[in-house]
């Protein structure tokens, strides 16, 4: 009689359905097509992290996700539960994760001295975390992204192998490859490619072998190389596809999604600024010029830049054109703290501070760069004619200005200005500036008298600036009578004795970049000019900040605008003057200095015409003349000397990964078998259960699975039909399997060690004839196991 379906699935569900998933997961998930796609895809996470070159020694992270994609493949075909293969997993790969991050320690060292080195960096950089001041140490970061990606490899083959969930394995390593290649230089497009293709087709692989099965089941016949077809048609579809996305102008791009993320920005920001606080010596190198204008910059490493065209800019003259201003130094980061913002727009007045000698330009800015949002004006601005917002400080009133325009209403100085719709390839907008026309004489007589919030705010130093930092200011400005001498001699000092370098190696951990650039290296890039000249001043008590955007650009006579180009990016000092508001110094030695009249002897009005054009002709002149590039922030770190992987050739890598995997596929096997034949002391009462539904599996894989129609004895008579020679223990088998659940009457114990006889001498037999099976299939079909998931046979 046929058991009710209801039946069959309570023993399967028990106890054999779990076996079916370690066992078999990895043919029924799509064999080794799927493996090797799924190394591509974590492999490639690896390649493309390195390719970042975030810091030295991130070539071992390729070793630390091969090791979590074989681990998860060989625990997944393993019979343990998931729990004790996880703590299992964990105590292997922080082994392994320990083993690769120890090469980068000193080649002289023991492997229990190397293992004591990175405890201690791990100690040292947690206490810097808990303190919340930065922390430059790389070899923890190289130690935690090793771990991310052995994580990631092992938790991906444990979903497609074992549990069957290809989503699992692709989201996960997707968002890591986004975070990398948003953040990273260019070039990584190639290995985002890879990375959908790799996908892509594994997606491909594991739907196609779910069609199998329902096929297979049903008693549908289809072409045995159809796996070939749909993974060659699979590869030209997700090819178009990324032309297709390639050359289509996205939503972001255009502005329509971002009233959407415009409440995460802040969040992201504060995110941002606290992982520049944790990796403070890393090579951060944006993807992007749009984002190295966030709320914070960190110091570091070295720097490329290309020259691409950023934008241009239609105005009556230009020097800078700032992007945003930063208030705090933590002694590794700039950090912007404006926590209040307003709306700008056509018509949106903004209360500007009440300066002296200031003359206001309206700027037209065309951008090239698609999806960027930040506005770039001439210092300082004061609003613009386009929707958005800007992070604003709230400022007193200027010593002897006039009533305000508005009772109670107090002016704002705006740090950063942002579009509300994120701007697409050629698009323009106009932006207004009060720029400073104050003379040498004016600014030399404003004197100390600075309000109270600008003096609290912005001298701020940390603690644990190294006094010799002030010693040296206060020597460079012994001579100096008043601030703007005193700021004058800072940025000449800084010119004359700091050499200009791009490629300057990032502070070592523990060392303070100004100290490091000025007493150590005596080189670096505008970062680290403006960073020491607005130290310097803060340690005089000169109120001074660091201020990121671009230079002036070269000046296009026909067309009347300035070029900006990437290589323009630069950063500078803005000092604060009583009664006349921020003024831009240029301590940077490739960059022309400040040109500022004299002494003002004309009526305001004639004079700033004249003014404006001497300055524009002067600046036009060293556009010619000066072809240095600056630009945006991005870090290096680099490790102490003597740490270096292991220094194979990519053969001889190739190789090494072939032992493990070698080795791991021998342990497993190892495992397996002995699990197999080891008859164990007292068999379980589910014995029978388990060996009956082996028998279906190996069927199964030898094409002469059971079909639903089929009873256990016509399953029976087929398996005999093709195996006469294990007629006898397939009979008693199914015998036994009919009367444990069919049968009033129990399994004995003395049934229970024949059966496992029985199943030891059928093995070779089904062995046999799979493999005669196996070889009549096409190659992509020979590990293709067949299945259904959580479902009676």
């Amino acid at each position: 009689m046929q058991a009710p379906a209801s039946l069959t699935l309570r023993p399967a569900a028990n106890t054999t359905a779990l076996d079916e998933n370690q066992r078999l997961a990895i043919y029924a998930s799509g064999g080794w097509v799927a493996f090797v796609l799924l190394s591509v895809m974590v492999l490639n996470l690896a390649w493309s992290v390195n390719a970042a070159g975030w810091a030295a020694g991130l070539s071992i992270v390729k070793w630390a996700a091969l090791g979590g994609i074989l681990a998860g493949t060989g625990l997944a075909l393993t019979r343990w539960p998931g729990a004790f293969s996880r703590l299992y997993a964990l105590i292997v790969g922080a082994a392994w994760i320990l083993f690769v991050t120890s090469t980068l320690a000193p080649a002289e060292l023991t492997l229990f001295q190397k293992v004591q080195v990175i405890w201690e960096q791990l100690l040292s950089w947690t206490t810097g975390a808990l303190s919340g001041n930065p922390v430059a140490n790389n070899m923890v970061f190289v130690l935690q992204v090793a771990l991310l990606s052995w994580w990631l490899g092992y938790l991906a083959a444990w979903a497609i192998f074992r549990q069957g969930r290809v989503w699992r394995a692709v989201i996960p390593v997707g968002l890591a490859m986004l975070v990398n290649g948003y953040y990273g230089p260019s070039h990584l497009r190639t290995y985002m490619l890879i990375f959908l293709i790799s996908a892509f087709l594994l997606i491909v692989r594991a739907n196609l072998t779910r069609q199998e099965e329902a096929w297979q089941e049903n008693g549908i016949r289809y072409a045995r190389d159809i796996g070939f077809d749909f993974l060659r048609d699979g590869a030209i579809f997700t090819v178009l596809v990324i032309l297709l996305a390639w050359v289509t102008p996205t939503a972001a791009a255009g502005g329509q999604l971002s009233s959407l993320f415009e409440p995460l920005e802040r969040p992201w920001e504060t995110v941002r600024q606290e992982w520049g606080r944790l990796f403070s010596s890393l090579n951060y190198q944006p993807s992007s010029l749009a984002s190295a204008f966030g709320r914070s910059m960190t110091l570091s490493g070295p720097r490329t830049l290309g020259n691409g065209v950023v934008m241009d800019i239609k105005a009556p003259n230009g020097n800078y054109w700032r992007g945003v201003t930063f208030d705090t130094y933590n002694g590794r980061q700039w950090i912007n703290n404006d926590q209040s913002t307003t709306t700008i727009g056509m018509d949106i007045p903004l209360n500007a501070p009440a300066y002296s000698a200031r003359r206001v330009i309206t700027q037209t800015v065309t951008t090239y760069l698609r999806g960027e949002s930040v506005l770039f004006a001439a210092p300082q601005p004061i609003g613009a004619l386009v929707a958005g917002r800007a992070d604003v400080t709230v400022l007193p009133r200027a010593p002897g200005a006039g009533p305000l325009p508005e009772a109670g209403a107090q002016p704002v100085d705006i740090s950063r200005m942002r579009s509300r719709q994120q701007f697409k390839e050629g698009d323009s907008y106009q932006v207004v500036s009060s720029i400073s026309t104050a003379d040498e004489t004016s600014l030399r007589q404003a004197g100390a008298a600075y309000p109270v919030t600008i003096q609290q705010r912005y001298v701020q130093l940390p603690e644990n600036v190294p006094p010799r930092i002030k010693a040296l200011a206060m020597q460079v400005t012994a001579n100096a009578a008043n601030p703007y001498d005193k700021a004058v001699a800072l940025e000449q000092y800084l010119r004359t004795t700091i050499q200009y370098n791009e490629k300057i190696a990032a502070p070592p951990a523990g060392v303070d970049p100004i100290d490091y650039v000025l007493f150590e290296t005596r080189e670096g890039y505008c970062d680290y000019y403006a960073s020491a000249m607005t130290v310097m001043a803060r340690s005089l008590n000169i109120p001074a900040r660091f201020v990121a955007g671009y230079s002036q650009g070269d000046y296009d006579a026909e067309a009347g605008v300035y070029r900006v180009r990437e290589a323009n990016a630069h950063s500078w000092v803005e000092v604060y003057f009583p009664n006349y508001g921020w003024v831009e110094f240029e301590p940077t030695s490739a960059q022309p200095t400040v040109v500022r009249p004299a002494q003002q002897t004309a009526p305001q009005d004639k004079q700033d015409t004249a003014d404006d054009e001497a300055l524009k002709e002067k600046r036009d002149l060293r556009a010619e003349e000066d072809k240095y590039g600056e630009g945006q922030d991005v870090a290096g770190g680099d490790l102490p000397a003597g740490q270096n992987f292991v220094s194979l050739p990519f053969a001889g890598q190739v190789g090494v990964g072939i032992v493990l995997l070698a080795a791991m596929g021998a342990a497993v096997g190892l495992l397996s078998r002995r699990s197999r034949r080891q008859q164990p002391a007292v068999l379980a009462p589910d014995i029978t259960l388990r060996i009956y539904e082996r028998l279906e599996r190996w069927a199964t894989r030898a094409g002469l699975g059971r079909r639903a129609s089929q009873t256990p004895y016509e399953h029976a008579g087929v398996l005999i039909n093709a195996l006469p020679e294990g007629e006898t223990p397939i009979r008693r088998i199914t015998d036994l399997y009919v009367q444990e659940c069919f049968s009033p009457v129990a399994v004995t114990s003395r049934d229970l060690q024949t059966l496992f006889v029985d199943w030891q001498s059928l093995q070779p037999v089904l062995r046999r004839y799979w493999s005669t099976y196996q070889r009549t299939l096409p190659l992509q079909k020979r590990f293709d196991g067949l299945r259904r998931r959580g479902q009676p046979r």
